[in-house]
């Protein structure tokens, strides 16, 4: 896909048919929300129909529901643009600790996850309205990918990407005063790993 000359997605195609979706960008930050809270699985099923505009794909079987989901992660991933997704990583724990709490014994993971919409809230809205001179608190509407695209665009001196590059560098070519002055921050910013959605979480959410 190229967004230059094509529209960006208002549906999801599940089993061969098209369903219009719900795309500003609050909405796709509440969904991610509610997959991580403590709701029940059927009042997630509830929240994930509000989604959809028109018709509802089928939630209730284990097939349906795995269509569905697929085509969700695709669509949250910006998929069809092949995006870098550095914001929805599985987070994997990035160091531990010996007997000796100078010594820090670190593996790099994969993937880590770089963002954390509610707690870098301020940091998000405050580049868009420098950078980009746009208020997301009050922007009518702004297109799930467009807020993502432009958000991968700020830049690399912006406090949000700061914190991502905090969170994902890999510290193991580093010398060690830098890597524990890395290391200390990235423990200042990062959340516990059942705090945050992977993708694993999203095919569960509904099971």
């Amino acid at each position: 896909m190229n967004v230059f000359y094509e529209d960006l997605p208002e549906t999801l195609k599940i089993n061969g048919k098209e369903y219009p979706i719900i795309t500003d960008f609050r909405e796709w930050i509440r969904f991610s929300d509610m997959l991580k809270s403590d709701l029940q699985p059927q009042y997630k099923l509830e929240f994930l129909a509000e989604m959809f505009l028109e018709d509802t794909p089928d939630l209730y079987t284990e097939e349906g529901i795995e269509e569905v989901m697929d085509s969700i992660t695709s669509f949250l991933s910006l998929e069809a643009l092949e995006f870098p997704d550095q914001y929805s990583g599985e987070l994997e724990e990035v160091e531990e600790f010996d007997e000796k709490p100078e010594e820090v014994e670190y593996k790099d993971a994969t993937e880590k996850k770089a963002i954390y919409y509610e707690q870098d809230a301020p940091y998000i809205i405050s580049a868009f309205r420098r950078e980009y001179q746009v208020n997301l608190l009050s922007v009518p509407y702004m297109h799930w990918w467009e807020f993502r695209i432009l958000l991968d665009g700020l830049s690399e001196e912006s406090q949000i990407k700061k914190r991502i590059y905090w969170r994902t560098c890999d510290v193991s070519k580093m010398e060690k005063k830098e890597r524990m002055e890395i290391l200390k921050i990235r423990r200042s910013i990062t959340i516990p790993e059942e705090e945050y959605v992977s993708d694993e979480d999203i095919g569960n959410a509904f099971m």
